[in-house]
């Protein structure tokens, strides 16, 4: 009977370890790998699915040239739809360098804040009957599971703004009131701040 050579057994025991799957070894004729081998070109392409939707630097531009306080906000939100309303707290929290933008759904209404070198700054309230399009919105950008809100999540989606990278980490507790959400503006060009601009005084 015909055995593999060592050649063949150690390109198994390499891809065995690569994929970490069993690998066994058959004899066949060339004629017959060639037809099963062109089988695969019949296989549909495995395309990767876009995770939630985009944010792009266009739709956060249109929304800065109103921004000049952190309370402008407030004006802003007030005509636009939830996926929009997003997209303006995001573009408010580049313009005022935030590093953590807070959604919390609190006794009375919702609260949007900024947290603007350490100090929490109110922006804007909403009513309650927005937060649940407003959590799901950015669960769905983040690749979060919609229908839970009875425990924590986590995740993250980027936002390529201009010439910098910005990773956006989201933060979902639950509440008395509802949900609490936090994301936290991380952004590429911020990682290596000199020691001057650390802002202390000489």
């Amino acid at each position: 009977a015909l055995r593999p050579t060592p050649v063949v057994l150690k390109f198994a025991d390499e891809l065995k370890e690569k994929f970490h799957v069993p690998v066994k070894i058959y004899l066949v004729s060339e004629r017959s790998f060639d037809l099963a081998f062109k089988q695969y070109a019949n296989l549909p392409t495995i395309r990767e699915a876009s995770k939630g939707v985009e944010i792009t630097t266009e739709d956060i531009k249109q929304f800065q040239q109103d921004f000049s306080l952190v309370t402008d906000l407030q004006n802003i939100i007030s005509g636009v739809n939830v996926s929009d309303l997003v997209t303006a707290a995001i573009a408010l929290g580049f313009q005022v360098n935030a590093s953590d933008i807070h959604i919390e759904s609190e006794e009375e209404n919702v609260k949007i804040r900024y947290r603007i070198d350490g100090v929490l700054n109110d922006a804007a309230s909403l009513p309650h009957d927005v937060f649940p399009r407003i959590s799901s919105r950015l669960k769905l950008l983040s690749g979060l599971k919609i229908n839970i809100t009875g425990q924590p999540q986590d995740g993250r989606f980027t936002i390529f703004y201009e010439n910098d990278k910005i990773d956006v980490r989201v933060s979902i507790l639950p509440t008395t009131y509802g949900e609490s959400i936090v994301m936290r503006l991380l952004r590429a060009s911020a990682a290596g701040v000199r020691f001057e601009d650390l802002g202390l005084q000489g």
